[in-house]
C-alpha cells in the first residue's frame, strides 16, 4: 500500500474518534503501513486537508469520523467540478454520531475490521451525489454527498440536531430532534422536475435524494437505493400532518414508508427543486444551504475500500 493520509475529526462521536485514534494508529503501524495524520479543526477543514493531501503525494485518504466527516473528505476529492486525481481512493473508519453511510456500503463498523478492510487493498467504484444550491447567505455553491441529501424537514432536523442534541448519541439525537422539529416545522410548497419529465408542484414535508438507504441515525428511507447503479432514489413525502408523522415512525425505521399514500417514490439521475420560501437543505448530515437546488448523480465518482 502507498503512503496514506489519515484525516481524523476529533469531535466526531462525542470525542470518540479522538479516543479511538491511538488504537487505529497502532493497527496501521503493526501492519507496516506508512501514514500521516491530520486532525480537522472545524467545519470545512477536513475538505481543505483532503485537497492538500491529494495535490501532494497521497493517493489514499482515510476518513476517521461519522457521515459528516466523510462528507467533508469526499468534497476534498473534487475541485472545480472535477476529481483532483483519478486514481484516488477513500477509506472509512466509522467513529461518529451518525454512521448511516456504512449501512449501505460494505464497510465494517468495528474499527479493527475497518482497518483490515483498508489493508485488504480491495476497492469498488461508488457513485457520488452532487448538490448545487445557494448558501445560507445566498451565494451559489456546490456540495458533494456520498449518502443522502434532502430538502425541507431534513434540513430543519439537522439544524436542530447539530444545535444541541448530539450528546445523546446517534439514535436518540435524531429521534429527539425529529420530535422537537415536528412541533415547529411547516410543510412547504415546492416545485420540482425529475430528469426531463414535466415540472410538478405540491406541498411537501421533505424531498429526499438518496444514494444510500439510511439517514438520520437509522431511518430506512430508501430501501431500493444502490450506491453503484448510477441513479438516485427520490422520496417525496407529501403534506403529512403531525399525527401522520408520529403514526408512521415505525414505517420510517422499517423501510416501508414509501408505501404510504402521501409518499412518492421515483428514480432518476437529476432533480431540480425551488420554492418562494426559504427551505433548508441537508447533505450527509451537514447544512450546505437552501433552495433553489439541483440534485444529481456522478456515476462511479469515487473508489472506496470495500469489504466485498
Amino acid at each position: 500500500m502507498r503512503y496514506v493520509k489519515c484525516i481524523v475529526n476529533p469531535a466526531a462521536g462525542r470525542g470518540g474518534a479522538r479516543k479511538a485514534w491511538p488504537g487505529i494508529a497502532k493497527l496501521l503501524k503493526s501492519a507496516g503501513v506508512k501514514y500521516s495524520v491530520d486532525f480537522s479543526q472545524g467545519p470545512g477543514h477536513a475538505t481543505q486537508l483532503t485537497r492538500e493531501a491529494l495535490k501532494s503525494e497521497f493517493q489514499d485518504i482515510i476518513a476517521v469520523g461519522g457521515d459528516g466527516t466523510v462528507n467533508e473528505v469526499i468534497n476534498g476529492f473534487f475541485e472545480g467540478d472535477r476529481p483532483i486525481r483519478m486514481d484516488s481512493r477513500l477509506g472509512i473508519i466509522p467513529r461518529g454520531t451518525g454512521i448511516d453511510l456504512i449501512r449501505t456500503l460494505p464497510v465494517p463498523n468495528d474499527p479493527r475490521r475497518a482497518v483490515e478492510t483498508i489493508l485488504g487493498d480491495k476497492t469498488r467504484p461508488f457513485d457520488v451525489g452532487k448538490l448545487t444550491c445557494l448558501s445560507r447567505d445566498g451565494k451559489p455553491m456546490v456540495r458533494y454527498f456520498m449518502n443522502i441529501a434532502d430538502l425541507g424537514y431534513g434540513g430543519a432536523l439537522i439544524d436542530r440536531v447539530n444545535g444541541f442534541t448530539k450528546f445523546m448519541g446517534s439514535f436518540l439525537s435524531y429521534f429527539v430532534g425529529l420530535l422537537y422539529t415536528l412541533t415547529f416545522y411547516k410543510n412547504e410548497h415546492i416545485r420540482f422536475q425529475i430528469d426531463e419529465e414535466p415540472e410538478e408542484e405540491g406541498v411537501f414535508s421533505a424531498i429526499i435524494a438518496a444514494n444510500g438507504q439510511y439517514f438520520g441515525g437509522g431511518m430506512w428511507i430508501a430501501p431500493e437505493a444502490r450506491a453503484d447503479d448510477g441513479l438516485l432514489e427520490f422520496v417525496l413525502i407529501g403534506d403529512v400532518n403531525k399525527l401522520e408523522v408520529l403514526g408512521n415512525l415505525v414505517r420510517l425505521y422499517r423501510g416501508t414508508l414509501y408505501k404510504h399514500p402521501k409518499v412518492i417514490y421515483r428514480r432518476g439521475k437529476k432533480l431540480r427543486a425551488w420554492s418562494e420560501r426559504e427551505v433548508l437543505l441537508d447533505a450527509d448530515g451537514e447544512l450546505p444551504g437552501k433552495l433553489p437546488a439541483t440534485f444529481e448523480i456522478l456515476p462511479k465518482g469515487v473508489n472506496v475500500f470495500s469489504a466485498e
